[in-house]
């Protein structure tokens, strides 16, 4: 896979992640979490906006307990290509939710590593999340 292929891998498995978020918040799509199951690994571990290291159950939990729970909206913006190897992938961007009176925005890293059974081809192994809007107090 080129530059150009990896990027475009990459873009799509964050946009559509986000897209089942979305649609899982607000209550909408399947009543199942396989698509998140598919490409967060085993030990996937993320930092949290606020700092706090969530793994991987706790993030599945969290989910299952926040369907139709929130009116929102995602939109991703200013993806990059940080880094990669022949398995592993660091990519960055920008994550705006919508929310009905407010809007946060937060920069992301994540890093990923090659699976052939993803649906594009790469699993999630590391979140970190940092403020750049957070909600209001």
């Amino acid at each position: 896979m080129n530059d150009s292929e990896l990027f475009s891998a990459v873009s799509s498995e964050i946009i559509e992640l986000h897209n089942v978020f979305e649609r899982w918040f607000c209550g909408d799509g399947p009543d199942h979490l396989d698509r998140v199951e598919a490409v967060l690994a085993p030990e996937f571990s993320m930092v949290a906006p606020g700092g706090i290291l969530v793994q991987r159950s706790e993030v599945m939990a969290n989910l299952e307990d926040a369907r139709g729970l929130h009116q929102i909206r995602i939109k991703i913006a200013r993806q990059d290509l940080i880094w990669h190897s022949a398995d592993a992938v660091l990519a960055g961007y920008d994550e705006i939710q919508h929310h009905a009176s407010f809007t946060t925005r937060r920069r992301s890293t994540g890093l990923f590593s090659r699976a052939d059974t993803a649906p594009n081809g790469l699993v999630w192994r590391h979140l970190h999340e940092t403020w750049i809007e957070p909600p209001p107090d």
